[in-house]
């Protein structure tokens, strides 16, 4: 049954990738990957969790929580959303201005540049 499972997931698998974030309005998550590469799924604070690939460690992608409260905080510098549309590289540049610690804040800044020219519908 498990073999018949895993051949019916690999002629399901997508033919092509491309890249886009996924916002989750239940669970108020943010999920992008960038390469469709295997992943393992590494913590990095109470919001982040870094997708790395299984054969190189690399950043293949990202899950983000509290997306909803966070986006709240750009307003606090004058940032707001229009037509339920945020540039990722924005967003990620927030989080890493309020990460503890310097660590952390360097993942939210690469998140940032892998995320240029990124939009995540929110509406």
């Amino acid at each position: 049954m498990a073999a018949n499972l895993m051949k019916y997931l690999e002629r399901a698998r997508p033919k092509c990738f491309e890249p886009r974030p996924y916002y989750g309005h239940e669970e108020d998550c943010l999920t992008f990957y960038f390469d469709n590469a295997e992943s393992y799924a590494r913590r990095v604070d109470e919001l982040l969790t870094l997708f790395l690939s299984l054969k190189t460690n690399e950043l293949v992608g990202c899950q983000v929580k509290g997306v909803r409260k966070n986006l709240k905080r750009l307003g606090d510098f004058g940032i707001s959303v229009k037509h339920g549309k945020v540039r990722l590289d924005l967003f990620f540049h927030l989080l890493a201005f309020l990460a503890e610690k310097p660590a952390q804040r360097k993942k939210y800044l690469e998140l940032s540049e892998r995320s240029k020219n990124m939009d995540l519908e929110v509406g």
